[in-house]
């Protein structure tokens, strides 16, 4: 704008003040845009982050409150040499382990569990065995009802 001449220093003031407007004007817009994709970004990370704790917790809560962990040949052979009735020789029982008592306490079967107890289950023959393995003894002898 070298053709320009202003007739006195207010209006080279005033040109020179709606330059650096037009110029923060553009700086300004071009700002939020970069920083909404920030925050869109953070917020989806959130969410993801979020989800995956849920998820997490979920699955946490809803663990197996027993697992099966011997072979099931030496458990059996262990509880046939406690036991007082003759064990099911038809059918191999399912074999769990006692881990968590909480969530088992009100059964009749599993009052004077600990943890560490395994549990012979045989369906066929309808029976429930609750062995400790650290004493070798039986702490429970149940018949199962439908």
């Amino acid at each position: 704008m070298d053709f320009y001449k202003p007739k006195n220093s207010i209006e080279e003031a005033l040109r020179v003040i709606q330059e650096e407007k037009a110029a923060q004007t553009t700086q300004t817009e071009e700002k939020p845009r970069k920083s909404h994709w920030i925050i869109r970004l953070g917020l989806i990370l959130f969410i993801f982050a979020s989800l995956g704790a849920l998820v997490y917790w979920y699955y946490s809560q809803s663990t197996v409150y027993y697992s099966s962990t011997a072979p099931a040949g030496d458990v059996v052979n262990e509880v046939d040499l406690v036991v007082k009735a003759p064990l099911p020789t038809n059918e191999t029982p399912t074999i769990v382990t006692v881990s968590k008592l909480e969530p088992l306490q009100n059964q009749p079967l599993f009052k004077n569990a600990r943890v560490g107890d395994t549990l012979l289950i045989y369906t066929k023959a309808k029976r429930a065995i609750l062995y400790r393995p650290s004493d070798k003894s039986i702490v429970a002898d149940a018949i199962l009802t439908d």
